[in-house]
């Protein structure tokens, strides 16, 4: 099923009569958010890998902890890989929890991130060289694709809750045409028996009178 697809599609009728019906839009809107969504995240992945690179001295130092960067950087990237599952489901409780769990670790882990780097320049104020002040830059801008996608799950969420709606209604609609067929056959075959009691019932009258 194509992304688009997930969020409504246009009925025949509807592309003759009404071509941009609000469902084809919200599958409009859908799509973008969805993409958008998923730019944002893997950015915040790659920032993310290569923070922890630099903490645990893969990358700029000498004395390397392969070992925890190995640890630390498979949870952050299973972290990353839910979140990416729960939003690609197209599921509105699935993307609310991914945004929720989104925002709360990504701002616990920008936090530390920033508050180890201020200690860390503070302490070190005689001997910061141009790489630590370019790490510290890096730190603060990692904020930006975790808001920006934060903000674009929240809209697919929205939207998500739109498909729903409209889901239901048109669930909603089919049930009242069913009951509505049903009550119409109900009634004809209702009236069909009366009219065939009356037609018996005039016939002995007829042969009643007939007799007497």
């Amino acid at each position: 099923m194509s992304v688009s697809a997930s969020f409504g599609e246009k009925t025949n009728e509807t592309a003759i009569s009404n071509p941009e019906r609000e469902t084809v839009f919200i599958g409009r809107e859908g799509t973008e958010n969805f993409k958008k969504s998923i730019i944002w995240i893997i950015i915040d992945i790659i920032v993310t890998i290569f923070l922890i690179a630099v903490e645990y001295g893969i990358i700029g130092d000498d004395n390397r902890d392969t070992f925890k960067f190995i640890i630390i950087a498979s949870i952050a990237f299973v972290i990353f890989m839910i979140i990416l599952i729960f939003v690609l489901s197209h599921v509105t409780i699935l993307v609310l929890i991914s945004k929720y769990i989104y925002i709360t670790i990504g701002s616990i882990y920008y936090g530390y991130k920033l508050i180890l780097v201020i200690i860390y320049l503070i302490e070190n104020d005689n001997d910061i060289s141009n790489f630590d002040l370019v790490i510290f830059c890096v730190i603060l801008a990692s904020i930006m694709p975790r808001v920006f996608g934060f903000y674009n799950i929240e809209l697919l969420a929205k939207v998500c809750q739109k498909v729903d709606d409209s889901r239901r209604l048109h669930a909603h609609e089919q049930l009242i045409e069913k009951i509505g067929e049903k009550v119409d056959k109900g009634g004809y075959s209702r009236w069909s028996n009366t009219l065939e009691i009356e037609r018996i019932s005039d016939a002995n009258n007829s042969k009643s009178e007939n007799k007497s």
